[in-house]
């Protein structure tokens, strides 16, 4: 790994950090000879600006680099689990797609020594420690730097703390002076002639009273000083000082033992003060954003003010001209806005303080779940990929609406966003599913541990079912016939999103709660648990006993409101007999196509190329199932289906096997199978999935190694083995052309989401900004880079150039 790349997945660091050269250097040679630093300080002190500083410093001499873990986004203690945080570490590392866990950090991190920074842990402690002493303990020579209001108290894992104290006089004058002049302000005292200019004496003395004021704390200055464009010196100082600001509790941490707001409440009360009463209302319904927005989402959440359209969006300009709102790229470089944590629980507190919480969470999760019920309707046509990565870039937003409604009692209204965010499909093309199961967990737990008085959405009071009078001890507290079936679909749902990740004996055993829950209350089975149950069958089994299942799903599902989950049902029921090699199989993967066809939406049209694939296979129609294969990998390909193309590629590997001649096999094709099934290999760990828990699958894969092996002396096959491993991202070109990509074979044509790419690497984006903007990993970004640079016939990123990417968008739409 050269030293750039060591530092790409680390936030820029060009801003001014005075004073911490001390601190710095005592964390630098602590982290040398201990496994963990804690830096400890209050809030606003500095931590995450020394931390990031750290991590650069310390990048080019860790072999895995190093990188930043944002923590601050999680739900407070209690409602965050150890798997939320693997789940973050595993997006900032870029360790996964579809899946995260102890398992898949261990193995990575064990092949790339990193240094990781976990920002932020205090409102997360208990399961950051549990994350933190599993991975020392799997992972020698791995650093962890962490930033927090206290230390996370893990001795025996040779914690060391280094405490922030706030800034000297003189530093914070310098600082302050740094932050202004960045910021564009002019000041004598900044000037060359400082010590002599009767202006700039008075100027420094002004800021000197000024930053004691602040508490000499870096944030308080950073936010004081953007004021200096449209405020002088001693209205600011004024602001700061006068009477108002005596009526805020001394928050020192002599005087409050947590310190969580410190002299940051001081600016933030100021800043308050200068906002207009609906810039106020906006903060305060902004701050149930836990994570970036764009303009138009806030100002949908913030209708609920009362306020109409045109003065929201006067108001959100405002916070942003403030600089009370910041802004980032998000999604094809579209600006999201945020507020920095501090400013998000002022305006939390503000909020709960005018009794407003409920409506502000209320209008939020009703926000997102129109969002997913519309995705469900929308998905299957033209635009279902524009459909899908539009709900795939909301996914921390929806995570959030469903904790709210999880934390109002509203557990039906949390039940349908799981249940329709899932049946988007968005999870299965974009990734995240793993987040999907995380979240339905919740939802699933909130029930068994309702939330205390008031909130259930059904109105109806806790029982066990109309025969029962009360559930059986320790099951879940459902209210009535509603909530029992919304929670059978989302146990039914967990199930199937956890089958496809290959944990069948969890699946089953979240399909079985779904069965008891229908029988407590005497019901028939739902078409979501035909549907769960038959699809876990046939992907974890093969089981023909899945066919009829998914045939009653869909019979149920025959109804234009559902009409998605008729596609989708009708497609396991394809495969399941694909799977089997039934005799039905090829009509019916016809009849799927036929289907698929007539909604023009590309993935599903994809899919069902992949089951007529799969299909003429089993029935050894091998030039039908070329052909067939291949349509699916071009589709998958064109619109940057990883998940589907890992799929494609093992059954192209399989169509080549079978088309081996028994007698005088061809060696260069057996090469070519091990080869693609190598490449499809690596992709699975890729994106997190457990092929062992996938029977048909693995079954595809046994017969091409088996077949393989027969074939070739084990030395070229553990050759074919480890290049298509390590080259898999040119496995969709020799699964197409039958050519090895041993050279560059340039088309000059980009996919939508490789012009994505390119368009923000030509920007200048790092791959782990590009990650983040895009909503994907930066290994899946890395990977698209690396196709689209052998499409355009470069051989190193410098060569992009915004004329080269204008030609290759000339041609794609050619």
């Amino acid at each position: 790994m050269s030293e750039n790349d060591r530092s790409a997945r680390l936030p820029l660091d060009y801003g001014p950090l005075v004073g911490r050269v001390a601190e710095q250097q005592r964390v630098v040679t602590l982290l040398e000879r201990n496994p963990l630093v804690t830096l400890t300080g209050t809030g606003g002190v500095g931590k995450t600006r020394l931390a990031v500083r750290i991590a650069n410093s310390m990048a080019g001499s860790m072999p895995g680099g190093a990188c930043v873990v944002e923590l601050a986004g999680l739900p407070p203690l209690g409602n965050t689990t150890v798997q939320q945080i693997y789940a973050a570490i595993g997006r900032a590392t870029g360790s996964f797609n579809q899946q995260s866990g102890l398992d898949v950090l261990v193995d990575y991190l064990n092949e790339h020594r990193s240094l990781l920074v976990l920002d932020n842990c205090e409102h997360v402690a208990a399961p950051v420690r549990t994350a933190v002493t599993a991975l020392l303990a799997g992972v020698p020579g791995l650093r962890i730097l962490a930033t927090s209001r206290q230390p996370l108290h893990l001795h025996e894992a040779g914690e060391q703390v280094v405490d922030l104290a706030p800034l000297s006089t003189t530093d914070a004058i310098e600082a302050f002076l740094a932050y202004a002049s960045a910021g564009g302000a002019r000041l004598a005292a900044a000037g060359t002639r400082a010590a002599t200019d009767p202006q700039a004496r008075v100027q420094l003395r002004q800021i000197t009273t000024l930053v004691e004021a602040l508490d000499r704390l870096p944030l308080a200055l950073r936010l004081a000083s953007a004021w200096l464009a449209t405020t002088s010196l001693a209205e600011l100082i004024h602001a700061v000082t006068a009477d108002r600001w005596h009526t805020v509790v001394d928050l020192r941490p002599e005087a409050e033992p947590d310190g969580r707001h410190s002299a940051l409440r001081r600016v933030d009360d100021w800043s308050w003060s200068l906002c207009t009463p609906a810039e106020q209302q906006v903060w305060q319904w902004i701050s149930v954003f836990r994570n970036p927005a764009t303009q138009h989402e806030l100002v949908a959440v913030c209708a609920g003010t009362g306020l109409d359209r045109p003065a929201i969006a006067r108001a959100v300009a405002g916070l942003r001209d403030k600089r009370i709102l910041s802004a980032g790229a998000g999604r094809n470089g579209a600006p999201r806005l945020f507020l920095l944590e501090t400013e998000r629980q002022y305006g939390a507190e503000k909020l709960a303080a005018a009794g407003l919480l409920p409506a502000a969470r209320a209008a939020h999760s009703g926000y997102y779940a129109s969002l997913t019920t519309a995705a469900v309707a929308d998905w299957m046509g033209p635009e279902e990929v524009e459909v899908l990565h539009g709900v795939h870039a909301q996914l921390d937003h929806i995570a959030n609406a469903v904790d709210y409604r999880i934390a109002g009692g509203e557990l039906v209204g949390a039940c349908t966003i799981v249940c329709d965010l899932t049946r988007s499909r968005s999870p299965f093309l974009c990734g995240g599913l793993s987040d999907v199961r995380d979240i339905a967990d919740r939802v699933i737990r909130a029930f068994h541990h309702p939330t205390p008085a008031g909130g259930r959405a059904s109105g109806e009071p806790v029982s066990g079912g109309p025969a029962s009078g009360g559930p059986a001890s320790g099951g879940p507290a459902v209210g009535g016939p509603q909530e029992a079936v919304l929670l059978a679909a989302t146990m039914a749902t967990d199930g199937w999103v956890t089958v496809t990740q290959g944990f069948p004996d969890r699946a089953f055993e979240l399909i079985a709660a779904s069965h008891e829950l229908h029988e407590q209350w005497q019901l028939e089975p739902t078409p979501p648990l035909l549907f769960a149950e038959g699809g876990a069958l046939a992907l974890a089994y093969g089981d023909p006993a899945a066919v009829p299942l998914l045939d009653a799903a869909r019979t149920a599902f025959d109804a234009p409101e559902t009409a998605g989950d008729h596609q989708m049902a009708t497609m396991m029921w394809a495969m399941a007999q694909g799977f089997d090699a039934a005799p039905g199989a090829e009509a019916a993967a016809a009849e799927y196509l036929r289907v698929a066809q007539r909604s023009r939406a590309p993935w599903n049209v994809s899919w069902a190329h992949w089951v007529g694939a799969l299909a003429a296979l089993g029935h050894e129609h091998l030039a039908d199932a070329r052909d067939r294969c291949r349509q699916a990998l071009l589709l998958q390909d064109g619109i940057g289906d990883l998940w589907g193309l890992t799929w494609s590629l093992l059954l192209a590997a399989a169509i080549v096997t079978e088309s081996l001649d028994p007698d005088r096999p061809d060696q260069r094709q057996a090469r070519r199978a091990a080869w693609l099934a190598a490449a499809a290999e690596e992709r699975r760990r890729l994106i997190g999935v457990r092929i062992a828990g996938l029977r048909p699958l693995a079954r595809l894969h046994e017969r091409v190694m088996t077949r393989a092996g027969e074939v070739l002396d084990p030395r070229t096959l553990e050759r074919q083995l480890d290049d298509g491993r390590r080259r898999h991202h040119h496995a969709v070109e020799y699964a197409l052309d039958d050519r090895r990509p041993a050279r560059q074979h340039p088309t000059g044509t980009l996919t939508r989401r490789q012009q994505e790419v390119a368009r923000l690497m030509v920007g200048g984006l790092t791959y782990a900004q590009i990650a983040d903007a895009l909503h994907l990993s930066e290994r899946t970004v890395e990977g698209y880079a690396a196709d689209l640079l052998h499409r355009l016939g470069l051989d190193k990123r410098t060569k992009l150039t915004q004329g080269v990417l204008d030609e290759a968008r000339t041609r794609s739409s050619g």
